[in-house]
């Protein structure tokens, strides 16, 4: 090769073998002697003018230059003619240049055996560059004014640090492996013309603005932004690797233009930033992850059987998965990743999508169902919610080829939403083929919904695994389009209800109401659909008011139409008897008499003869002849009798039909009994004279002091009434099985002993009642069950006046109050808290009669005012108000007596007898405007017997045991046990 310079110039000195220093100016250039290593120094105000540095290998040789390098070399490198050359090396083993001055022309370094090495200092620059060698490393922290080539050997590498601050302009790389690692700014494209493995390293902050290009070959190219890239990328065949990555504080990564990824098994990672554009991945079984920035445009997979996760981030223009057997999982995604009008499209083949912790829509916002389309499978887990946002929405399932598809809700926490208006379908792609829905979690026609009509059609089946079907209805009388509806239709083939599913049904505003027919629709088998037996079932209690609900399958009567529907019904109903098959009568021969042979009547006598005719027309008159004799009538002989068959009595008359049964909920005779057992708990607290304060021949003797009492009472009651519910025949006949018990204190806080004998005495007292049992009635159907339990609780104060007279009659007045509280709860846990108040008020009189010294019978009369209000309250299923109820109860009784001593003691024994009358009164309670009355007034008797006794000269012990039963009106029956002491202090 022809040198541009002499062997040896003045300027650039040997110091020593195989070292050459270059200083001054108007240097004509250097070049070494072929074969030699040289080290070249040109030191700093050295100028190096149009001869340039050239050196010729082999050997090792370098390049620092601090000072000024012009120069006009020509030559090849990488077989491409090359002029305008301030530095030109050729055929060295290795080579290097530490550029930290000024080279004002081109480099070109060829056929290097080793590596070629090009550094360029911070502020100092390079023009065009082309190296060829077996490995080429360039190391820039300054400028490139031109552009870049590098061409490596066979197995060898192409290596570019551009490090901050610094700039690159075009870029082109020759050779199998090449890695760039950019923190700089690349002003212009990077092409890649080898094979191999190609690499990209774009850091935070650094810029490429050029296309990076690889698409002439096929190579393993490998993409990592941190930083912008402002053309995008054309990735050629090769199992490519794109990834947009987060990069701490220095902004997010930005790319724009196409990110091409041509053909291949390619992989591309959104984790941060912005591409502003479109990804298109080609053919090749593709993965591609998506956790968080924005893709302005869309992403496409292409053919193949390729794998998408979506965890974060958006994608602006649709997610296209190309044909294929494809799957995709979406995580953790909302309304905010899932845009509106976002195209989720699995492409052609057997494509799966995964939902997990996702949700498409919130608030009317994200992507509707309508636009996710040709996905053979979708299912839904760890909490995902598929909504369908608006009225009419159809989630269309397979494509042309496969024809249908899966929808499959896959765990319990996952739902699908169908609450907007009106009717959300679930179908296949190609008319004819049944689609299957799985149902592990909730289809919720409830949430967001302001209708009780909506409906979720399935065409084709329908499969519950413990799933639950959330429906508003309006629970009231019978309505096929009053409640949210699963339809299962058969159209399209198949058309069947299997599994196992719960309806949770939210009451929409219904009061709650008798069904007379088939009930409330809440699954519509159309269409040849069939439903499996027990395939549905409730979740919880439906009930609205006084009735239950319960879910039935098909109508009240056989019908094709409906045997496969299933129906809420708040009523029982008895189907018309089958009419009775009448027995085969004996068929009857009847005897057929002979009859007589009827006479042949005379014949008529003969015409008699015409007159000849006149040759003259004279006028004749004819003859009359004679009147035939009278017809013979014959006698029809009379027939014997014939016998009548024996006639069959006729049918009996079927039974009467009986009349639906109403489903009251267990709930009802609880809140029904409260009312009574309030007043019946106040009558007991009150009690009589003598069952507070003992015999009056005990109070006598005490003057003035003051008395103090106490008693503890109780009492078995059994109970039952026959409340009216309106407009029904239907009686639920409540009974209360249980105890009544409690205590008082009280004490005498006035007393006066008249001069003749007579005395008063009034005081205060505390009183503490409570009534607790089961409730027995007639509930869901089913005659007197246990329907839940009592537990009443009255807290009062009491004030009474006593005169007891000279001769032992007393008149007793009492008033007290009570405030109520307590529950009334069904067996399923269901109830109202009770509050209220009651006043009583009595007065009593007692005359006692003495038969000898020892017995006396005292006749008693006792009238009492009793008031119950009880507060307005609710449970889940209804309002309940109860009307006040104020009522007057009437006793009248004897007392007999026995008046003994032991131990020098006064002891008395006593037997009574009491007629207890409660004046006619109803209790009333209204559920939901339903009301329920209950008349209270009836007779019952009382019998008592006990003991008065006093146990010291300050204290008095009484005691009874009683028994009460009904004589008319609600039934009551009970044992009681009554123990007092008074005390005087």
């Amino acid at each position: 090769m022809l040198l541009a310079a002499s062997p040896s110039l003045a300027d650039c000195a040997a110091t020593t073998p195989g070292v050459v220093a270059c200083s001054g100016a108007d240097n004509d250039g250097y070049a070494n002697t072929p074969g030699q290593s040289v080290a070249v120094t040109v030191s700093g105000g050295a100028t190096i003018n149009s001869g340039g540095i050239a050196v010729t290998g082999p050997g090792d040789s370098s390049i620092v230059n601090s000072g000024n390098i012009n120069g006009s070399l020509s030559g090849t490198v990488a077989g491409a003619a090359m002029s305008n050359m301030s530095i030109y090396a050729t055929g060295n083993t290795s080579f290097s240049i530490d550029q930290n001055g000024s080279i004002n022309q081109n480099i070109g370094v060829n056929g290097t055996t080793g590596t070629n090495t090009l550094t360029v200092r911070p502020a100092h620059s390079v023009n065009t560059v082309a190296m060829d060698g077996a490995s080429n490393i360039i190391d820039n922290a300054g400028m490139f004014n031109s552009s870049l080539t590098l061409t490596a050997g066979p197995g060898g590498q192409n290596a570019i640090t551009n490090r901050a601050g610094a700039q690159l302009n075009t870029v082109v790389i020759n050779g199998d492996n090449t890695i760039i690692d950019n923190a700089g700014t690349i002003n212009q494209s990077i092409t890649q013309n080898g094979g191999g493995t190609f690499s990209v390293i774009n850091r935070s902050g650094a810029v490429i603005s050029g296309l990076i290009d690889t698409s002439s070959i096929d190579s393993v190219d490998r993409i990592d932004n941190a930083g912008t890239i402002n053309n995008g990328a054309r990735l050629g065949g090769g199992n490519d690797y794109f990834i947009n990555r987060a990069n701490g504080a220095s902004g997010s990564p930005v790319t724009n233009g196409t990110v091409d990824m041509g053909a291949g098994n390619d992989y591309f990672l959104m984790v941060d930033g912005t591409i502003n554009g479109q990804i298109l991945t080609g053919t090749g079984a593709d993965v591609i992850g998506i956790s968080g920035g924005r893709i302005t445009s869309s992403v496409d997979a292409g053919d193949d059987n390729d794998f998408i996760a979506w965890g974060g981030g958006t994608i602006s223009s649709g997610l296209f998965a190309g044909a294929g057997n494809d799957s995709a999982i979406f995580s953790n995604l909302t309304s905010t990743n899932l845009t509106p009008g976002l195209t989720i499209d699995g492409g052609t083949g057997n494509d799966k999508l995964a939902w997990q912790n996702t949700r498409n829509a919130a608030g009317g916002q994200g992507t509707n169902v309508d636009t996710i389309r040709n996905w053979e499978l979708i299912a839904l887990a760890r909490g995902s919610q598929l909504t369908f946002e608006f009225g009419g929405d159809t989630l269309v399932l397979g494509d042309s080829g496969t024809l249908t598809g899966q929808l499959i809700i896959d765990d319990a926490t996952s739902s699908v939403i169908a609450g907007s208006p009106e009717v959300h379908t679930v179908t296949s792609a190609v008319g004819g083929n049944p689609v299957t829905v799985s149902n592990s979690g909730t289809i919720d026609m409830v949430t967001g919904s302001s209708t009780e009509r909506n409906r979720f059609v399935v065409m084709g089946n329908y499969v519950g695994h413990d799933g639950v079907l959330a429906l508003q209805t309006f629970l009231d009388t019978d309505s096929d389009t009053r409640s949210d509806q699963l339809v299962i239709n058969g159209a399209n083939g198949g058309g069947s209800g299997t599994g196992a599913t719960a309806l949770a049904i939210t009451n929409f505003g219904g009061p709650g109401a008798q069904t007379n027919a088939n009930g409330i629709l809440v699954i519509d088998a159309q269409n040849g659909a069939t439903t499996g037996s027990g395939s549905f079932t409730l979740a919880g209690p439906v009930a609205a008011g006084i009735y239950e609900y319960q879910l039935f399958q098909g109508g009240v009567a056989p019908n094709a139409a409906t045997d496969n529907d299933w129906f809420l019904r708040s009523s029982i109903t008895n189907p018309p008897p089958e009419p009775p098959i009448p027995s085969n009568p004996t068929p009857i021969t009847p005897t057929v008499p002979v009859l007589p042979v009827i006479p042949t009547p005379p014949e008529p006598p003969p015409q008699p003869p015409q007159p000849p005719i006149p040759t003259d027309p004279t006028p004749i008159t004819p003859t009359v002849p004679t009147e035939p004799p009278t017809p013979i009538t014959p006698t029809v002989p009379v027939l014997p009798p014939v016998e009548p068959p024996p006639v069959e009595p006729p049918a009996p008359p079927p039974e009467p039909i009986t009349p639906d049964v109403p489903l009251i909920r267990p709930e009802i005779p609880g809140y029904v009994v409260t009312p009574m057992m309030a007043a019946e708990l106040g009558l007991t607290e009150l009690g009589t004279f003598h069952e507070r304060q003992g015999n009056q021949s005990f109070l006598d003797v005490y003057g003035e002091h003051p008395r103090g009492w106490a008693r503890v009472f109780g009492q078995s009651s059994n109970a039952a009434w026959a409340p009216r519910i309106g407009g029904m025949a239907y009686e639920i006949a409540p009974k209360f099985d249980g105890t009544i018990w409690g205590l008082q204190i009280g004490a005498d806080f006035y007393g006066r002993l008249h001069e003749d004998g007579s005395q008063d005495r009034a005081g205060l007292f505390y009183s503490h009642g409570q009534a607790d049992g089961d409730i027995v009635a007639n509930s869901l159907g089913e005659m007197q069950i246990h329907t839940g339990k009592l537990n009443l609780m009255s807290d009062g104060l009491g004030a009474y006046w006593t005169y007891v007279d000279k001769d032992g009659w007393y008149f007793d007045a009492v008033g007290m109050v009570g405030w109520l509280h307590g529950d009334a709860t069904s067996n399923r846990g269901v109830g109202d808290d009770i509050s209220g108040f009651s006043l009583l008020g009595s007065a009593e009189v007692g005359v006692p009669l003495a038969i000898d010294q020892t017995w006396a019978i005292e006749p008693q009369a006792q009238i009492i005012v009793q008031h119950v209000s009880l507060g307005n309250t609710s449970d889940p299923f209804t309002s309940i108000d109860y009307s006040d109820m104020t009522g007057v109860t009437g006793r009248l009784g004897a007392r007999l007596e026995a008046n003994t001593e032991m131990n020098g003691r006064p002891v008395q024994f006593f037997a009574s007898a009491d007629f207890w009358h409660r004046f006619s009164t109803d209790s009333s309670v209204e559920f939901n405007d339903v009301g329920i009355d209950t008349a209270t007034g009836g007779t019952s008797l009382e019998l008592q017997a006990g003991l008065n006794t006093k146990v010291a000269d300050t204290v008095s012990a009484y005691g009874s045991l009683s028994y009460e039963t009904a004589l008319d009106g609600p039934s009551h029956r009970g044992f009681g046990a009554n123990v007092g002491l008074r005390v005087k202090w």
